[in-house]
């Protein structure tokens, strides 16, 4: 039987993107009963591992408006003579103009959502974009139920299916015996270890956590804070933690193939970010068995805490629940609040997550005693029960 050709669209084949990571998994388990190909935007060289067919549309990152139109008669090119059946989107929104390659052509195209849709609904160009443009693909992949029921309620889709991001947690697992270099190994010693894994944007909340972090260390000198990824905001944040003499007790490091060597040699997990649609280093930290503090953000991570539970409005916080521990999740106001004022004293919101990171220092045995079996609930995200979902969407 003539194998289906399904064409993945990548932004790059940088391995260290958890989007390429998500589909290089996929194609591993579809590899047998599909033939796969993979376009990224920009020469980056797929990594070790990868084996199969790869073009790209730019020969560097910088992309001008002319290029954009030129890439849609480029992609559709590799389509038409690839004889490509299937086209898999996993960029962003802007990216949507590469829907015209596929014009009268008698392919299955399917859209994947992996950010917050609310983040585009009081814009009227995008959320005009997203009305007129998603009808048009055989599936909306969105990544949470949350997520997908934002989609039919803000944006009237009927096309829309749930499938959670997945990993092989067997190959995961394999990964926890890589070593740390003598640098950071010496970071990590003789301290309580809180670790935050997260580009580092303003959404991530990193501003307030340093605030907080500030406060924290002045009274216990071995709490520690290892930061770990990039982005536009790392000068920002390099900023603070030297003007603050901060150097001992927060660590910045640069991103990581292989996180978990960083999550095993700590003790507690933040993820205080502002808005997320479904974030896998979650996962990875459940993985790794560790106490989790998490922001209540608004489309997730509730959902990972149990499928089944409608949780309603939380009315205190921190709220227990059995895998980790949620703060209030914090918006833009607070954030505008926090940069004008960045050494006044901190606010009620950073208070009662100043006072749980202290009472997880002070009484960490509570906490590990409560909270004992993450990793079950990790396992319910591994890609053999969820691969039949992808392959039911690719008949």
């Amino acid at each position: 039987m003539k194998k289906k050709k399904i064409l993945f669209l990548m932004y790059s084949m940088w391995e260290n993107r958890w989007t390429e990571k998500l589909f290089s998994q996929l194609s591993h388990k579809l590899k047998e009963n599909y033939e796969l190909f993979f376009v990224s935007f920009f020469d980056i060289k797929p990594y070790d591992n990868f084996t199969w067919k790869y073009f790209f549309l730019n020969k560097n990152i910088r992309i001008k408006f002319v290029y954009k139109i030129l890439n849609i008669f480029k992609l559709r090119r590799i389509i038409k003579e690839n004889n490509i059946d299937i086209v898999v989107w996993t960029n962003d929104l802007l990216n949507i103009i590469l829907l015209f390659s596929t014009l009268f052509l008698k392919i299955k195209k399917i859209w994947t959502i992996h950010s917050n849709p609310l983040l585009n609904f009081n814009n009227i160009i995008k959320r005009f974009v997203i009305k007129l443009f998603y009808p048009v693909f055989y599936k909306v992949i969105c990544v949470s139920n949350t997520q997908e029921l934002i989609m039919i309620e803000k944006f009237k889709l009927r096309n829309t299916k749930t499938i959670y991001n997945f990993f092989d947690i067997k190959k995961e697992l394999l990964k926890f015996n890589q070593n740390l270099d003598r640098y950071e190994e010496n970071s990590f010693k003789n301290k309580f270890n809180f670790i935050m894994i997260s580009r580092l944007d303003r959404l991530k909340w990193f501003l307030p956590t340093l605030r907080i972090f500030k406060e924290l260390t002045k009274k216990y000198k071995n709490i520690n804070l290892i930061i770990i990824w990039e982005w536009e905001y790392r000068k920002s944040i390099e900023r603070y933690i030297f003007e603050n003499n901060l150097t001992n007790n927060i660590h910045l490091f640069w991103s990581k193939k292989n996180i978990y060597p960083y999550l095993l040699k700590s003790d507690c997990f933040l993820f205080p970010s502002l808005s997320e649609a479904f974030w896998l280093v979650l996962i990875e930290a459940l993985l790794t068995n560790k106490l989790i503090v998490s922001a209540d953000c608004n489309i997730w991570p509730k959902e990972i805490l149990n499928t089944n539970i409608d949780f309603g409005k939380i009315l205190n916080y921190p709220y227990y629940w059995e895998y980790w521990l949620l703060v209030e999740a914090f918006n833009n106001r607070d954030l505008d609040k926090y940069e004008l004022n960045k050494n006044k004293n901190l606010d009620n919101k950073e208070k009662i997550l100043f006072n749980l990171l202290k009472d997880i220092y002070l009484n960490t045995s509570k906490y590990l005693n409560q909270y004992p079996s993450w990793r079950k609930r990790a396992e319910n995200f591994d890609i053999n029960n969820i691969i039949n979902d992808w392959k039911k969407i690719f008949l």
